[in-house]
């Protein structure tokens, strides 16, 4: 959702100038990506590859998310405790939110039922709005709640969301790709 935010923005400031989305839940991938050939990446961590660069354009609480017949739909916050026993959305193994979130849930205490796996927020989403289970995510409040039959609510842990765009140092940057960076660095209004 962001990254079509500031591509609508964009379209606007220069018209003229093409651009493509490219959607991978692998934050290598990505880093790989920008340091090949793309102006700009967003993930979720700051890279450690010192021929990157990076702003934070994004921060955020994470979130759980049920149907809304759940429970928990009309609750305020969610605690580990309130998910024991649940049939529970994760993202894949290698992505580095689903360690931290697991190893707070195993600092708890707390066994959930992992059922299901998906790369992007996106997709988790999608499952439990089909009712096969709950999740916690790292996304935007703004985002979720452009989702139909998913309920997101604050969850209590010390865990955050954060988008971080990120471009290559070794490579000049073009006053295309300065106009993004600019966009990017205001805040975004959703269309």
């Amino acid at each position: 959702q962001l990254a079509a935010d500031l591509i609508g923005v964009f379209a606007v400031a220069r018209p003229e100038a093409m651009a493509r989305l490219e959607i991978n839940g692998n934050d290598d991938t990505v880093e790989w990506m920008v340091s090949q050939s793309f102006d700009f990446g967003i993930t979720t961590g700051v890279s450690a590859n010192p021929s990157l660069d990076h702003m934070v354009i994004e921060e955020d609480d994470i979130y759980c998310v049920v149907p809304p017949e759940h429970r928990l739909a009309g609750a305020s916050l969610a605690q580990a405790r309130d998910l024991e026993g649940e049939s529970f959305i994760s993202y894949m193994p290698a992505a580095p939110f689903r360690f931290e979130l697991d190893s707070f849930f195993s600092a708890k205490g707390v066994t959930r039922e992992l059922r299901y796996e998906a790369r992007t927020t996106d997709a988790i989403c999608r499952l439990v709005a089909r009712r096969l289970g709950v999740s916690v995510v790292s996304s935007s409040r703004g985002y979720l709640e452009t989702l139909p039959d998913c309920v997101a609510l604050p969850f209590d842990a010390p865990l955050s969301f954060r988008a971080v765009l990120f471009w290559s140092r070794n490579r000049p940057m073009s006053a295309v790709a300065r106009t993004f960076l600019e966009i990017a660095g205001a805040p975004v209004s959703p269309r």
